[in-house]
């Protein structure tokens, strides 16, 4: 039996290591690039919601068309140019990652831009912290009121 679940676990590990091959082979390998950084650091407070804009350009003869937006998580809205980018134009990626219900601490956050040639990865990182309620006797309740942080991949 143990060696059932061993091949069983080996076939496991070998078919997600060739998908993730595959994957890295095919990240930003064709002719729409990321102007500036590839990944934002930026540290929020639990319930912030942080807009991330990424350029990105087409260095091809052909428009580029972005396909989907692949996250990690549901706590990602995006938009893209959905009638493609033209050769030589430049394009923004919007990602909105809503901290809400993301556990307080450090966060590490990819996604992946699908086009006609391959796949363009962003991340996000940083910390996450909460804040609590301040209470004071004979006091109104201070509650901490969740922002939109805005920033760009060429600000950091």
């Amino acid at each position: 039996m143990l060696n059932r679940k061993t091949l069983i676990l080996i076939l496991f590990l070998s078919s997600t290591l060739f998908q993730l091959q595959a994957q890295i082979r095919h990240k930003n390998e064709g002719n729409l690039k990321v102007l500036g950084k590839d990944t934002i650091n930026i540290d929020a407070n639990n319930g912030d919601v942080i807009e991330a804009l990424f350029a990105v350009k087409n260095y091809g003869t052909e428009t580029l068309t972005i396909a989907q937006i692949a996250t990690e998580c549901i706590c990602f809205d995006y938009h893209f140019p959905e009638t493609g980018i033209a050769p030589g134009a430049t394009d923004t990626i919007r990602l909105f990652f809503k901290t809400k219900f993301v556990p307080p601490g450090p966060y590490f956050k990819r996604v992946f831009a699908d086009y006609d040639e391959g796949s363009i990865e962003l991340i996000l990182q940083g910390n996450l912290k909460v804040i609590r309620p301040k209470y004071k006797p004979n006091e109104k309740t201070v509650i901490y009121k969740p922002k939109q942080i805005v920033v760009r991949n060429d600000e950091n």
